[in-house]
Order: C-alpha cells, then structure tokens, then sequence
C-alpha cells in the first residue's frame, strides 16, 4: 500500500467553486489500479486571475512511479509562477527530470493556467490525451489539438511550446488519462474515445462532479468483472467568467 498512500496522500482533496471561486469550478478523481500507477493532478492559483491545472501520467507502477509522480508535482509547483507560460514550465521541468534519471521513467503530462477575467487557456502538451472543451450551446465538443511533444524525462534538450484557446462562460474542459479510453470489457474491447466522446456529448452541459463521476460509471460498467489494470484520472473544469455563476 505504500504506492498508494504516497499517490493519495499528496492530491488536493478539496475543490474550488462558488461562492468562494465565484469564477469557476473544479472537480477530479482518481482511480488507482490495484498495481498503482503514476497517474496524478493538481491545480493551484498562480495570482488572484490566473488559475493553473494539471494531469500527468507516469510509466511504470508502483513505488518508483509514485515517486517519480511526486516529483514531477513538485517540479511543476516550484517553477511555476505568474508570468511563466507553461510551454516554458514543462521546458523547465523537463530538464529536472531528465537531468538525473537512470531508470528511464517519463511522464506524459497537460498543463494549462486560465485567465479567469476573460478565459484566455494557454496551455502546453508533453505526449499527453489532448482535453476536450465542451461546447454547452450545442452539446458539441472539440479536442484541444496541438503538436504534442514528447513526454517529460526522455531528452533533457527539448523544448516545449505554450498553445492558446478561449473558454467562454459556461464551457467546460474534460481531462483524463489513458485508463478511460484504455479500459477493456471482457472481450478485450477498448472503452475508447468514441465512447467518451458521446459520454461527453450527452453531459455537456452537467455540474464537473456530475461529469466526471458520470464518465467514471460509464468506464466501470464497460469493464465489468475485468480487473482495472491502470489507474484512471479525470478532472472538469467550467468556467463562468468574470461575473461569476452557480456549480449546479
């Protein structure tokens, strides 16, 4: 269980929104695998307006994907700092990573700060599942598509580019890891991302616990008696702009 403890016990357990975040609301889970992953996620304020988020997945199980987890979480907190685009924190943390990394471990990871006044995402990718952003007016969705980079641990040189989208009030990004789409039923078939993405489509417009926890049903009922052998990782985020609005 030591896997697991060091896992659990370092992911934020509260989640911000109305009436104390009056400009958005947040909500994640994680699934750990019987063999724990590496999966993680965070968020944190950088100032009063720009708010940044975080999920990861680390090859590997157990203790040493844990640990590789924690430190990449650490990494990302210390040079993260107003100002910073993420395309220059995964740069930066990249280089801490693979500085000093004999047993070859990497991580996959998506990293965004929303300007919470207008909306503005700038965002980075290291070799993660692009996001999707839902669009509420319509019950469409659309992945947040940029050339992904490598994962973060395998070329100290490489350099990592910040992209920019817009939420608009009341649109909502979904985060995952490969659990989801990954997830096989007794047949061995995939979960997979055209059964997220209606999943996604039908719930556009649901609170991010009711989202996630909705998605997460869907995934388990798919499985059924099939053991998880990967942890599964999903975090909502609904912006509601600057006038603020109600998580319902």
């Amino acid at each position: 269980h030591i896997a697991r403890d060091i896992q659990m016990g370092i992911l934020p357990k509260s989640f911000p929104g109305p009436p104390e975040c009056p400009r958005f609301c947040l909500y994640a889970a994680l699934m750990p695998a019987k063999e724990v992953g590496g999966d993680l996620y965070d968020f944190f304020y950088l100032d009063g307006d720009h708010f940044c988020f975080v999920i990861g997945d680390v090859s590997g199980k157990g203790v040493p994907a844990s640990l590789f987890m924690a430190i990449t979480r650490t990494l990302i907190k210390t040079r993260s700092a107003a100002g910073i685009e993420p395309g220059q924190v995964l740069t930066l943390v990249n280089r801490d990573l693979a500085a000093d990394n004999p047993s070859m471990m990497f991580v996959t990871l998506f990293l965004g700060i929303l300007n919470l006044n207008d909306g503005r995402l700038v965002y980075a990718n290291a070799g993660h599942n692009p996001p999707y952003r839902l669009l509420e007016e319509d019950g469409g969705i659309e992945p947040l598509v940029c050339e992904t980079a490598c994962p973060l641990g395998i070329m100290e040189d490489m350099e990592f580019t910040s992209h920019q989208a817009i939420l608009r009030p009341g649109q909502t990004l979904f985060l995952y890891t490969d659990g989801v789409t990954d997830a096989v039923d007794e047949q061995d078939r995939f979960f997979g991302e055209v059964q997220l993405e209606n999943v996604l489509r039908s719930h556009s417009e649901a609170h991010p616990q009711k989202l996630v926890e909705t998605v997460l049903s869907r995934v388990q009922a798919h499985a059924g008696a099939v053991p998880q052998f990967d942890d599964i990782t999903l975090l909502a985020l609904r912006f509601f702009g600057k006038d603020g609005g109600v998580c319902e």
